[in-house]
Parts: structure tokens; C-alpha cells; sequence
């Protein structure tokens, strides 16, 4: 699915660049593209999976909390829920964006996707912060504190836990957290 995306973005970057150059040169009429419309065709967008029904959450939060993997992926595996930020900004997350004073973490709008600052409440990082403060990644790679947590970290912990992509993703606490706030404002 991802490497179709970008096969389409590419090819549609690709034919704008010589779209482009072939007018500027000369050697194409300015309208020549709109022959072109619907020829791409968009690729449907698939939602991430994520477990919405309150049983199967309970369930799954305690199987998290029993977890017995790496310390890392642990923390990482149990902040996923608490926290609901993308994979990503989660595996990369930096101690230089902790403010402790004023307990928060505090992601710089070059680190978000929207391009926006965020300041999420400080969850409890103390031990962890001990295990790997250390370094610049809250969650280092098991194979180097220069990087930051493997993407399958958190996805091989919920394989581990019962939990296929079909059932749950890393991405999934994301839209878990949207599917059950929806619920509870719509019941105000």
C-alpha cells in the first residue's frame, strides 16, 4: 500500500517536472496536462486498525501492563495509550523536548506532521530516564543509542501480546483514543 502511494506521487512528480520543462523550453503547449486528467488514478486510503470495542481495550491494557519484553519497548508499549501520538513521533521522541519543571514534553512544530507545536502533560518517564537519559533518544534502538526504537519495536510487542495488523497497530491508539472521545462527547 505505502509503496503504491509513493509509486503514484513519484510518477505524478515526475510528469510535473517534464510538464514544466517542456514548456518552459518550448517544446509543449501550457494546456498539454489536461489531457492528462484522471489518468492517475487516487489509491483508496486504508485506516489504520485499532481495537474500539471498551472489552477488548480493558483486555489489551492488561495484557500491555503484563508485558515482559525490553525495558524500552515496555515504556514505549505503555505509553502508546497514554500518549496517542503517531508511531513515529513516539519512537523518536528526544530528552531535549522533556521539561520537567513544567511537566511536559514539549514537540517542536519541525517534528510535527501538521507543522504545529504540541505540549503533551509529562507522563511518568523518571525510570526510564534512568535506563536511557543518558542518550538523545527516549527510546533508543536496542542496537544503539544513536537511534531512535525500531518501528516493529511497539508492532512485534502487539504480536507478541495476541494482536495481529488486522486486530491492532502502533498507529491504532491513535484512533482508538478518536473512536472512544467521539463516543463520549456524543453521550453528553
Amino acid at each position: 500500500m505505502l509503496l503504491a502511494c509513493l509509486e503514484e506521487e513519484l510518477t505524478a512528480a515526475s510528469c510535473t517536472i517534464v510538464h514544466n520543462d517542456s514548456t518552459n523550453t518550448g517544446r509543449a503547449d501550457c494546456g498539454s496536462t489536461t489531457d492528462l486528467a484522471g489518468a492517475l488514478t487516487a489509491t483508496k486510503k486504508k485506516h489504520l486498525t485499532a481495537i474500539t470495542n471498551p472489552a477488548e481495550i480493558g483486555r489489551l491494557l492488561t495484557a500491555i501492563n503484563e508485558y515482559q519484553g525490553t525495558p524500552v519497548v515496555r515504556a514505549a508499549l505503555k505509553l502508546s495509550p497514554l500518549l496517542f501520538r503517531r508511531p513515529g513521533e513516539l519512537r523518536k521522541l528526544e530528552w531535549t523536548v522533556i521539561n520537567w519543571d513544567a511537566k511536559h514534553i514539549e514537540l517542536p512544530s519541525e517534528k510535527m506532521k501538521m507543522g504545529q507545536p504540541y505540549i503533551i502533560p509529562l507522563a511518568e518517564l523518571k525510570e526510564l530516564e534512568l535506563l536511557t537519559g543518558h542518550g538523545k533518544y527516549v527510546f533508543p534502538s536496542a542496537r544503539g543509542q544513536s537511534r531512535p526504537l525500531s518501528d516493529k519495536g511497539v508492532r512485534t510487542a502487539l504480536r507478541s501480546l495476541g494482536d495481529d495488523n488486522q486486530t491492532m497497530t502502533a498507529h491504532g491508539f491513535r484512533a482508538m483514543a478518536r473512536t472512544l472521545f467521539d463516543h463520549d462527547t456524543r453521550q453528553i
